[in-house]
């Protein structure tokens, strides 16, 4: 990534779930809208350092009453 390029954090647990995994990628449900082709920062927990993951695809799943619900694939940098 070039200078000046941030990366988004995605906290699994309060933020996000991980419906499926592998040693390719993530699948995550989050109410964080993620935008294909951006670069994440995914956290476990309060002392993981993160680990980087290039979003694939992100797409609205639900439209609950806490809000919408989203849904996507990301490949481990």
């Amino acid at each position: 990534m070039g200078a000046g390029v941030m990366r988004t954090r995605l906290r699994i647990g309060p933020e996000a779930r991980i419906p499926g995994e592998d040693e390719t990628g993530i699948e995550v449900e989050s109410d964080a809208r993620l935008a294909p082709g951006r670069s994440v920062l995914v956290f476990r927990g309060a002392r993981d350092e993160g680990r980087a993951a290039l979003v694939l695809a992100w797409r609205l799943v639900d439209i609950g009453s806490a809000g919408p619900i989203y849904r996507g694939c990301c490949r481990w940098n």
